[in-house]
């Protein structure tokens, strides 16, 4: 591990940005690509799946650390942005069962209000609620861990191991948010799991330190050799090496943000799209499930899907910069609120 420059903070916003446009085109492709496109695409779906979630929660940690907890937490401001997100998620849902699936019945919003349901594409947005309400709730006890290095990597592990509990026999989407639940009952990103990458991204910004491009390269080949000897780990619920080998992915996808924060027209172009992260994973889903409603018989080509994903990344591009601040009178003073 090296110590780095604060450069690295507008590293997290490109970081962020290169994510979400994975997430857009994997989407694209997976809702209104082709045969051909999807298998063409294959590999990149895998490692997008493999790093999109850790890669978010790992960001979303650094940022959590800088914004809210590197003092006492102001409790307010999280709790408005744990309910945007829950917000963003119904939305989302919704979204979902309008265009793509078509469901309009009570019972099926019902369900989906209760995490009873959890609709495609959705599914991975409650994660990041409940990691920003974990580091909340657990604040205290997480900055001592923070300090400790060895118990920090030593919890990290003991969230790890929760991977072997027997998810198979979880019933209920609920308890599956937390723990993992068969593919067949419904899909999650459970919490616990995966909270190491959160609290990885809280460790680094409170270190200002990275790993080693040697580290993260061995990491990434030696899935790929598993992954050509016996298969890609489960995802559904997560297996164990399914969360280990992400880490060495989100290092290797943290190294690169940094070498691209250099880049001042990179840094322009893409730090308004890290900076805006749940809108556009928002405005993509949406766009992508009315298309889907709207052109029942599309399937994209390879190259048509390519076409797609720009032109939804450019319109929601155009929409973030068209969106105003509100001024707030504040006695003699005019406050501009984001």
């Amino acid at each position: 591990m090296q110590e780095i420059s604060k450069k690295r903070d507008s590293a997290i916003d490109i970081m962020k940005a290169i994510l979400i446009l994975e997430m857009v085109l994997v989407h694209v492709v997976s809702v209104l690509g082709n045969a051909d496109a999807r298998t063409k695409l294959d590999e990149v779906r895998t490692i997008t799946y493999l790093v999109s979630f850790s890669g978010f929660l790992f960001c979303f940690g650094y940022t959590s650390q800088l914004a809210y907890f590197s003092r006492e937490p102001g409790y307010k401001r999280i709790l408005v942005n744990v309910i945007r997100i829950f917000i963003a998620y119904y939305i989302s849902s919704f979204a979902n069962l309008l265009f793509y699936e078509k469901l309009y019945s009570t019972a099926d919003f019902v369900s989906v209000l209760t995490f009873s349901k959890i609709p495609r594409l959705s599914e991975f947005i409650p994660g990041f609620a409940l990691a920003i309400l974990a580091g909340v709730l657990f604040y205290k006890g997480i900055q001592a861990l923070l300090k400790r290095p060895y118990i920090f990597f030593a919890v990290c592990g003991a969230l790890l191991l929760t991977t072997f509990l027997p998810a198979q026999n979880i019933k209920y989407a609920q308890a599956g948010l937390f723990v993992g639940i068969p593919m067949q009952t419904a899909v999650t990103f459970p919490i616990v799991p995966f909270f190491p990458l959160y609290l990885m991204g809280m460790y680094f910004a409170r270190h200002h330190i990275h790993p080693s491009w040697v580290l993260s390269i061995f990491g990434m080949i030696a899935f790929f050799i598993y992954k050509y000897i016996f298969g890609a780990p489960d995802r559904f619920p997560p297996d164990f090496l399914w969360i280990f080998f992400s880490i060495f992915f989100v290092f290797g996808w943290y190294l690169l943000s940094i070498y691209l924060s250099r880049w001042g027209f990179l840094l322009k172009l893409l730090t308004p799209i890290g900076a805006n992260t749940l809108f556009y994973l928002l405005m993509s889903n949406i766009l992508i499930f009315a298309f889907h409603g709207i052109l029942t018989k599309l399937e994209l080509s390879l190259k048509a899907t390519f076409e797609m994903t720009a032109a939804i990344t450019f319109l929601t591009y155009f929409l973030v910069t068209i969106i105003k601040p509100i001024p707030h009178q504040i006695g003699n003073a005019v406050v501009i609120k984001n």
